[in-house]
C-alpha cells in the first residue's frame, strides 16, 4: 500500500503540468492579438466605414480641382 500512494501523487503532479503547460500557450495566444496600437485600430476602423472612404475620396478630389484651378 505504500508503494502506491507516491505513484498516485506523481501522476497528479504530471497532470497539473501539462494543464500549466496549455495555459502558458492559451496566454501567449492572447497576447498576440493585442499587438495592434491604437492609431492602427482607428485606420482600421476607419478603412472598414464605406461611407468613411466616399468622404476621403470627395476630400482628395476637392483638394485636387482646387490645385489645379
Amino acid at each position: 500500500m505504500n508503494q502506491e500512494k507516491p505513484t498516485i501523487i506523481e501522476e497528479v503532479t504530471e497532470v497539473e503540468t501539462v494543464t500549466e503547460a496549455q495555459d502558458v500557450t492559451e496566454i501567449e495566444d492572447i497576447q498576440t492579438f493585442k499587438e495592434m496600437s491604437p492609431m492602427r485600430l482607428i485606420l482600421r476602423r476607419f478603412f472598414r466605414s464605406k461611407l468613411s472612404l466616399v468622404g476621403l475620396v470627395m476630400i482628395i478630389g476637392l483638394f485636387l480641382f482646387a490645385f489645379l484651378g
